[in-house]
């Protein structure tokens, strides 16, 4: 089999969509013989914040000399994201090998149709064993109480903020989305929660102590201060068991303040539990290194200066347009940048009104696309919206059917000045860095390599 055929083989599982229930993943562990037994772990779920907060805490296990696994989803650009080991991403070869293995482990088990994320989760938990990982960070693919990570036994739960997403599958409600969430709770397992709605606290709160879970909530048990959030990154103060001041994180906006919070209390935790050695140097070192693609992601495209942000909720897309009011456009003449060229492509079973909404007025143009995915919304679709919406700035408006022609078209627009945000979905991000093909850069290094101000 090549990996372009296992590849396929996966994809073809998406056939089955998405089951609710660990029916599955609980025979496929069995036969596979509890693979997810053989490491400690941290679970990690929300709404948003939960990949970059599962990245920080991988990078803290990883200095503190373990070897780390790491699963999220979904990828951008490679399906070998989604799985890694000490920050290397699983090789197509054990993709092949692990696909034709497992596909003959259930072979005789016919009542059994796997979803594409079970068998991925499956694989992950192979995979991790073999390589003889000592910590794994799993972050849930949706919800939590159902999700196919959840038959594991973490040593530490950790629940990032909630709001409204995947409501056709959560429950139309914050309650109901929390509760969903809270689902990942284990008896007398730590819980760690940056989630301020008070409704949903109260159901992750009632839940953790259903369970006997100590709970330590955000802004109650540990907090930040005097946040700095510039081009480059984020610094802050975080006050917990201990204070450690000038904490600075490689990840740009306020809110990836909350998420360092959230490793750096997880690190606290495991470290009173005897799991960590709790050296504050290692701990610095490790945030310092963090490198999350896909989130207020500075890189480049023919010389014209590109962020990219996969904010696909009304939540996520809020702090995006508040990170380019306040730190990309600020004004007095402090601003690295004059105006901002917005890409935006969203999925189709999104909210897209209140997605779409905080953006546009922070945009002087906006070009409307769409990502390669059968779920993507039509660009003329959201034109429409935006038209409905905002209709003093349809002469500021593009169209386009392809990311690749969104960002020609973006370069031509392009003035001294300018930034280009791609922005709408994970998706949409995906297919602007299989464009550009490059690496994350500083601003510093961009100024630098085209000799002008940006």
């Amino acid at each position: 089999m090549s990996y372009n055929k296992a590849i396929g083989y996966l994809y073809g599982l998406q056939k089955h969509g998405i089951k609710l229930g660990l029916a599955n993943i609980s025979t496929v562990a069995e036969v596979l013989g509890q693979p997810q037994q053989a490491f400690y772990s941290v679970h990690v779920a929300g709404t948003n914040g939960k990949g970059s907060t599962s990245a920080m805490i991988a990078a803290i296990l990883g200095a503190e000399g373990f070897k780390t696994g790491l699963f999220t989803s979904p990828h951008l650009v490679r399906f070998t994201e989604r799985i890694r080991v000490d920050g290397v991403e699983i090789s197509e070869a054990e993709v092949v090998s692990l696909t034709q293995e497992i596909r003959e482990a259930l072979s005789e088990h016919h009542q059994i149709r796997i979803t594409f994320f079970e068998f991925v989760t499956a694989m992950a938990f192979v995979y991790f064993k073999r390589q003889g990982v000592r910590w794994v960070v799993f972050e849930t693919g949706m919800g939590g109480r159902y999700d196919a990570t959840n038959i594991i036994t973490p040593q530490l739960t950790v629940i990032t903020s909630i709001s409204e997403d995947h409501k056709e599958f959560l429950g139309n409600s914050i309650a109901e989305i929390a509760a969903e969430k809270a689902g990942i709770i284990k008896p007398g397992v730590n819980v760690i929660t940056t989630c301020r709605d008070e409704v949903a606290l109260g159901v992750i709160t009632a839940v953790a102590q259903n369970h006997s879970s100590t709970l330590d909530v955000y802004g109650r048990d540990f907090d930040v201060s005097d946040v700095r959030v510039g081009v480059d990154g984020t610094t802050l103060d975080y006050h917990g068991h201990g204070t450690c001041r000038g904490v600075e994180v490689p990840l740009v906006g306020a809110h990836q303040a909350e998420n360092a919070a959230c490793a750096i209390r997880a690190w606290e935790v495991l470290s009173r539990k005897g799991h960590l050695v709790g050296d504050g140097g290692t701990l610095r070192r490790a945030l310092n290194g963090v490198v999350w693609p896909g989130r207020c992601e500075m890189t480049s495209f023919a010389g014209v200066p590109v962020l990219l942000d996969g904010a696909h909720n009304p939540d996520a897309m809020r702090h995006l347009a508040a990170t380019l009011k306040d730190v990309f456009l600020t004004p007095q003449g402090k601003a690295p940048f004059l105006r901002i060229i917005l890409i935006i492509g969203t999925m189709a079973d999104k909210d897209k009104d209140n997605i779409i909404a905080p953006i546009l007025p922070v945009a002087h143009t906006v070009i409307f696309t769409s990502a390669n995915y059968p779920r993507a919304e039509r660009a003329g679709h959201l034109l429409a919206i935006a038209q409905a919406m905002l209709p003093q700035m349809k002469g500021a408006f593009h169209t386009t059917d392809s990311l690749q022609d969104a960002l020609a078209l973006a370069r031509t627009l392009h003035q001294a000045g300018d930034l280009v945000v791609v922005t709408g979905s994970f998706y949409t991000v995906g297919d602007a860095r299989e464009v550009i093909g490059g690496e994350v850069v500083s601003l510093k290094s961009l100024t630098e390599s085209t000799g002008k101000q940006m």
